[in-house]
C-alpha cells in the first residue's frame, strides 16, 4: 500500500506539470495550488489500490486520474478545457476502457450519452451553462464510466450543479470550474 501512495504522490507531481505545461504554453499566470495535486494523487492511488487488487488496473485508472487532475487544475486556473485534455482523453480512453473491460459500444454510447446530457442541459435551460469543453470532458468521463457507471456520473455531477448553483448565486459569481465535480462524479463510479 505505501509504494502505491508514493506513486500516487508522483502521479499527482506529473498532473501539475502537465497542467503547468499548458498554461506555461498558453502564456496564462498558473496559479500555486500548494501540495494538493500530490495529496489528491497520492490518496487516490490509496484508494484504488485497495478498491482493485489487481496492479494492471490500479495502474490505469491511476493514469486516467492523472489526466483528470491536470484538466482539472487547468480548468481551475483559468476556467477552460482544453482540446487536448478532452478530446485526446476521449480517443485515449477508447483503448484504456477496453483494457479495463469495457466493451466498445458501451465506451461510444456513454460518451454519446455523457456529452448529450451536458449539451441537453445548455439546450433546456437555455443558458451557457457548460462550455463546450465541459461538454467534451462529460463525453469522455461518460465514455469511461460506461453505461453501467453513467447514471451515478450524471446523478453526481448534475447534484454538483445544483450546488454550484446555489453557491455561486450567493457569491454572485457567473463562471465557477465544472472539470473537479464532473472528477469527483466520475471517481464515484470507480469506488461505488
Amino acid at each position: 500500500m505505501l509504494i502505491w501512495i508514493f506513486i500516487g504522490t508522483a502521479a499527482g507531481f506529473i498532473a501539475r506539470g502537465l497542467a503547468y505545461a499548458y498554461l506555461t504554453w498558453r502564456n496564462a499566470r498558473a496559479p500555486h495550488f500548494g501540495l494538493w495535486p500530490e495529496i489528491i494523487g497520492g490518496c487516490t492511488a490509496s484508494l484504488l489500490a485497495w478498491n482493485f487488487r489487481e496492479a494492471a488496473v490500479t495502474g490505469i485508472h491511476l493514469l486516467i486520474c492523472v489526466w483528470l487532475l491536470s484538466a482539472c487544475l487547468i480548468d481551475v486556473a483559468i476556467r477552460e478545457l482544453p482540446d487536448i485534455f478532452t478530446l485526446g482523453g476521449l480517443v485515449c480512453g477508447l483503448f484504456l476502457s477496453a483494457i479495463l473491460g469495457v466493451l466498445p459500444e458501451d465506451y461510444i454510447l456513454g460518451a454519446i450519452c455523457g456529452a448529450g446530457a451536458y449539451h441537453l442541459t445548455n439546450i433546456v435551460t437555455k443558458q451557457h451553462v457548460f462550455g463546450s469543453g465541459d461538454v467534451k470532458f462529460a463525453a469522455f468521463l461518460g465514455g469511461m464510466a460506461g453505461l453501467a457507471g453513467l447514471p451515478l456520473f450524471l446523478a453526481g455531477s448534475m447534484g454538483g450543479l445544483m450546488l454550484l448553483i446555489v453557491f455561486s448565486r450567493a457569491e454572485k459569481q457567473k463562471e465557477f470550474p465544472f472539470a473537479p465535480i464532473m472528477g469527483l462524479a466520475y471517481l464515484s463510479t470507480i469506488f461505488l
